[in-house]
């Protein structure tokens, strides 16, 4: 992300740099949701980690799966939570968007959130 000289944002993605001349992915007027999107721009376009498949022996309750391994059961099929699945396993392994969410998150997430895990270990 890249404050430009019109109070907008600009949205690169890691092989573009506007001092090369690229246009912005996007441009975004609020702060906040230029660092949100650029923690998950990087992560809609990998590859991704978890899918579902119909159940032989259960119809109507498919299998989840994480990288061609079954890691679990639906009630119904979830697109949507497959989805986020997805954007939440990229985040936990991109220090970059971890970052870039924390921030958009505000000041006191990362203190709040550093105290959480603190009290978990």
């Amino acid at each position: 992300m890249v404050a430009l000289d019109d109070e907008r944002f600009g949205l690169f993605r890691v092989w573009e740099n506007p001092e090369d001349g690229d246009e912005p992915f996007a441009t975004l007027t609020d702060r906040d949701t230029a660092l949100l999107a650029a923690a998950f721009l990087p992560l809609v376009a990998r590859t991704r980690s978890f899918s579902t498949h119909p159940a032989d022996d259960a119809p109507g309750r498919p299998v989840l799966y994480r990288d061609g391994r079954a890691v679990g059961r639906l009630h119904f099929s979830d697109p949507e939570l497959t989805e986020a699945l997805d954007l939440a396993d990229g985040l936990a392994r991109s220090p970059a968007s971890i970052a870039s969410f924390l921030e958009a998150a505000g000041a006191a997430a990362p203190e709040l959130a550093g105290k959480i895990l603190v009290r978990r270990s």
